[in-house]
């Protein structure tokens, strides 16, 4: 029997990073939301208010200052070994400062204390952007339309 040479739709070559990305950035906020809400996340509520209050109180002002740290470290190192392996190589001139201040603003705008508003402002400043690189900002027209990217697997 021999075989036939057929056209098939194979998917992307990182369209199945979308659904693990989107799985993991889930249980991250599911994580973080349980960590605000627990013994920890009261404790990293008194160091931001006040930092010496918080040690007079018995908060462990330096162990929760380094679980933070670690936590956000590994959560960089995640990120950064994601893209990394998507771009396959890494330089130097892929990093602007442009993109680390749009990070920064979609925190400050959203509101540093909770996950939901960074998740909002990150949402406000993207579509900002949207409407920015399409020319929308400002037309007569009330809607916008943005083709995004079709993501398809090779399931039939």
């Amino acid at each position: 029997m021999g075989r036939t040479a057929r056209a098939e739709k194979v998917a992307p070559k990182f369209a199945n990073y979308y659904f693990l990305l989107l799985v993991f950035a889930a249980f991250v906020i599911l994580v973080f939301t349980r960590l605000n809400n627990s013994r920890i996340g009261r404790g990293w509520v008194a160091i931001r208010e006040d930092e010496k209050a918080a040690e007079a109180m018995g908060v462990n002002v330096f162990g929760l200052k380094l679980f933070a740290f670690a936590s956000g470290a590994f959560l960089a190192g995640v990120a950064g070994a994601v893209k990394a392996h998507q771009d396959i190589s890494v330089t130097p001139d892929q990093y602007v400062f442009l993109e680390s201040a749009f990070l920064l603003a979609a925190v400050v705008l959203g509101g540093m204390g909770t996950v939901l508003g960074v998740l909002v402002g990150a949402l406000i400043v993207v579509m900002v952007g949207v409407l920015f690189a399409t020319g929308n900002l400002g037309s007569n027209t009330s809607t916008v339309k943005v083709e995004l990217p079709k993501v398809t697997t090779g399931a039939k």
